[in-house]
């Protein structure tokens, strides 16, 4: 029986033939491959200007080209085998088809990357057919496309050519082994078969080394072998886990005078706009003049991050800070979960809500978003008129709509006859979007040599910087376009109360990245004649804060009505002066590319960890417990993301509950004696005082009990009610001012006003009659801590301990600030001590978490 499974010398013979065939004619493969590391790096050369070792670059990526030869011959060996064996003129067409889909291949994924200098993923199946045909029309022809051409014709030839040449040899048994070596080591050292980024200085250096081909392979099928488990929860508990009350404190009061009526918000969002080449400390040089003039009028945010690295992220992030779902929240469409947005919150608060874009709506279902949430007004490039001219096309004629200065003029007029109400108006600008053409761009070319000049470029300078002249001069005329913009906008009557808030979607494409945290540097800019003065703020904050912030200070500046719930994943921007980061969010780097992580001061991108220093500079970073803590974070966050938006879980269903709810946490404390609710504002001023005092007089005071206007006292502090609360206090104090509870009621209600000055007054007074008094204490500290005086908090809880060492909010107290004065170990003893009697402290486990990294 087994000398019938012996194969005869014959086959044999014939087998080792057929091999000796195929190393031949694969010589085609290799040397096709060579050629296109070649093309590749004669292309980027000609295209960008990048400090390269281009030989040593060459013989790197090689060696990983090598790898993909080997893996490749395995795959074109055996249907070549199958075939040739009965014919050997269709074992090698079938060899010459394979090797025409591998060049193009090639073609396309080389292109790709002397574009944008990243190599295409997985990314490319997260947009529609539809979509994915405009992106292609804007890259074609978008400069060198004789040389591209070519390329393409010559590469196609050798396909055909190659094979047939080499088919006429027949190699020696000797290479067939050699060959077949290379094969079984190629898969031994699998994994050492792509570079590891941590290993070469910049991305661009470690993206050129990387084979495109076998990267775009690598991570498709990495993307759809990872199985992601949706979230787990009970049913009935836990159903909406992103669901939580909304208790954002108003961070931007403090910095804004108070208009008679509620603010217009203008956001302007600027294609491609990013720290890199706008406002202080642009290693690429400032090409946003005017932006950086505004920049220092206004609150100034330099190291802010978008939270994805393509357009298609930033209106869910800034308006919903909504999850990313599969490939972007947009792409949903209509099957996007129930949400909250800021923009319909404000609808619901009288506002007149508009989108303003010089493109087509549809594109990353921009429109079903806005739809979604009852836009009064949107323009696209269909309904500008004929008055204005779309912006120049590429080589090939696309266009992918109206210019900057179009787009602006057009929205001041349609907002002419608007006027009568406060408005919410949502701009996305395009010129500074690939192909990055307009028809101003040859008066752009010249202005961007003089600004080089203002720069201090030398001329070998200016002429690496000409490689990109068309995303630089796209990009000053971006920011002449909204000089106009703001210089139109201060003739109208309404200037005076608007919010300008100015940020990037992303960081531009072309430009080679820094780093991989780089595409997600943007700058913020909030400004407005209501200003009170100007502050750079380089604390780190995402998109995701922007909408919790804004509400907030639109609920205790001017009564709007805010959901008391929310699932919004952002918080309070971080108002610190000075750089650090106290955010923990993860990064869309692409549509189905959810791959980066930040964490504090830590930064995870795929396999690899990355420190995070001054002004979001990172570097390779080293530690598998910190790796390990946040990959695993990071799939939680994965799982959640999947769960709530997959299944409809980011928010009850009924728009309603999100008011409804808010009313279910306000039970009756006044023993059914009458309540009569005041709205006032937040600003205690004299005739405000007045009103409320002819309301709540003392005759009607005088007539509840201590412990009952101490209640509604309470009440109207938690509806942020403060010159109501306010009122019945005094009406207290005067009673008696050694009402320790009731002073420290009214300085809390100052305390959330963010006046921490009056807020510390009454808590140290309470603390100099009664130093044994923990819950002053306790406001004492929080106050410190908000205000920033993390040594003050220190020294007050640690004096109040003194009188009450178990009074577990003291306790608390000072974990944050022995965290915040930097003294993370003595934070994490206490923080685990204090968990040892109380392990199932939500804050103190929430404390404990963070301090882990700083512990290691």
């Amino acid at each position: 029986m087994l000398s019938s499974l012996k194969i005869s010398p014959a086959t044999q013979t014939a087998f080792l033939a057929k091999c000796q065939k195929f190393v031949g004619i694969n010589c085609s493969l290799l040397i096709l491959i060579i050629l296109f590391r070649i093309y590749e790096l004669f292309s980027i050369s000609i295209k960008h200007d990048l400090p390269l070792n281009i030989p040593e670059l060459f013989w790197l990526g090689l060696g990983y080209d090598l790898f993909f030869y080997f893996y490749a011959s395995i795959l074109l060996l055996l249907p070549y085998l199958l075939v040739s064996w009965k014919n050997e003129n269709w074992g090698l067409k079938v060899y010459t088809f394979t090797l025409f889909l591998v060049t193009v291949s090639y073609l396309i994924l080389v292109k790709y990357f002397t574009v944008t200098l990243v190599p295409m993923g997985v990314d490319v199946f997260g947009y529609e057919t539809e979509e994915m045909m405009i992106a292609v029309k804007a890259n074609n022809g978008s400069g060198g496309g004789s040389f591209v051409l070519l390329g393409a014709l010559f590469f196609l030839a050798l396909t055909f050519f190659l094979p047939l040449f080499f088919n006429r040899f027949q190699f020696a048994l000797k290479w067939v082994a050699v060959f077949l070596g290379g094969c079984l080591l190629s898969i031994l050292l699998m994994s050492f078969s792509s570079p590891v980024i941590s290993h070469y200085k910049t991305n661009a250096e470690y993206y050129i080394v990387t084979n495109k081909v076998q990267y775009f392979f690598s991570d498709f099928f990495k993307h759809y072998e990872e199985e992601i488990q949706p979230l787990a929860v009970v049913e009935g508990e836990n159903d909406y886990p992103l669901w939580h009350k909304y208790e954002t404190p108003d961070v931007l009061g403090a910095h804004f005078n108070n208009a008679d009526q509620p603010p217009n918000l203008v956001f302007v969002i600027v294609e491609g706009l990013s720290s890199a080449f706008s406002g202080e400390n642009a290693y690429l040089g400032s090409f946003t003049p005017f932006i950086d003039s505004l920049a220092q009028e206004s609150l100034y945010f330099p190291n802010f991050l978008s939270t994805t690295g393509r357009t298609f992220g930033v209106l869910p992030s800034l308006f919903a800070a909504t999850p990313y779902a599969d490939h972007g929240f947009l792409e949903m469409g209509e099957e996007m979960p129930t949400h909250q947005a800021l923009l319909s919150i404000l609808k619901d608060n009288d506002y007149q809500t508009n989108f303003f874009y010089g493109g087509p709506l549809h594109f990353d279902k921009r429109d079903i978003f806005f739809k979604r949430h009852g836009l009064d007004f949107m323009q696209g490039q269909h309904n500008f008129g004929g008055k204005y001219t779309k912006m120049g096309g590429n080589d090939k004629g696309f266009s992918w709509g109206y210019p900057d200065k179009a787009l602006f003029s057009r929205s001041l007029e349609i907002l002419s006859d608007n006027d009568a109400k406060a408005r919410a108006d949502v701009y996305l600008t395009l010129t500074t979007h690939d192909p990055y053409r307009f028809d101003e761009e040859e008066a752009y070319f010249k202005i961007m040599d003089q600004h080089m000049t203002k720069l201090g470029f030398d001329e070998a300078k200016k002429e690496k910087y000409q490689k990109y002249k068309q995303n630089y001069a796209s990009t000053l005329y971006g920011d002449d376009a909204l000089k106009d913009f703001f210089a139109d906008y201060a003739k109208r009557a309404d200037f005076d109360h608007t919010i300008f808030i100015i940020t990037g979607d992303h960081r531009m494409d072309g430009i080679p990245l820094s780093t991989q945290i780089d595409r997600f540097r943007v700058p913020l800019l909030i400004y407005s004649p209501l200003l009170k003065k100007p502050q750079t703020i380089r604390a780190v904050s995402t998109h995701m804060d922007i909408s919790p912030s804004i509400a907030a200070f639109l609920r205790d500046q001017y009564d709007l009505k805010i959901p008391a719930y929310t699932h919004w994943m952002g918080e309070a921007m971080d108002m610190h002066p000075d750089f650090r980061n106290t955010k923990e969010l993860a990064l869309m780097r692409n549509k189905n590319q959810l791959m980066d992580f930040v964490s504090g001061e830590y930064f995870l991108s795929g396999d690899q960890l990355y420190k995070v220093y001054k002004d979001l500079y990172i570097e390779a970073y080293q530690n598998d417990s910190i790796q390990q803590i946040l990959k695993q974070r990071f799939e939680d966050f994965k799982a959640l993301n999947k769960y709530v938006c997959y299944e409809n879980k980011l928010m009850p269903n009924s728009k309603e509950v999100t008011y409804a709810v808010a009313s279910k946490t306000k039970p009756s404390l006044l023993k059914n004696k009458e309540v009569q609710i005041v709205q006032t504002a937040i600003n205690d001023t004299s005739v405000e005082a007045k009103r409320i005092a002819a309301v709540w007089t003392n005759e009607k005071l005088a007539a509840y009990t201590y412990e009952e206007l101490f209640e509604i006292a309470r009440q109207h502090a938690f509806n942020r009610e403060f010159g109501v609360s306010r009122r019945i206090t005094g009406f207290l104090l005067k009673e008696n001012a050694q009402y320790h509870d009731v002073r420290t009621l009214q300085g809390r209600t100052y305390l959330w006003e963010n006046k921490y000055k009056i807020a510390r007054d009454h808590f140290c007074k309470v603390l100099e009659m009664a130093p044994d008094y923990s819950d002053a204490a306790v406001a004492l500290v929080n106050t410190e801590i908000r205000s920033g005086r993390a040594d003050k908090a220190l020294e007050a809880a640690e004096a109040s301990l003194s009188y009450n060492p178990k009074f577990e909010g003291l306790i608390i107290g000072k974990i944050k600030a022995l965290e915040l004065v930097g003294q993370s170990q003595k934070a994490y003893k206490l923080v685990n001590d204090f968990l040892v009697e109380k392990p199932d402290h939500r804050v103190a486990k929430a404390i404990q978490k963070r301090l882990v990294l700083a512990q290691k």
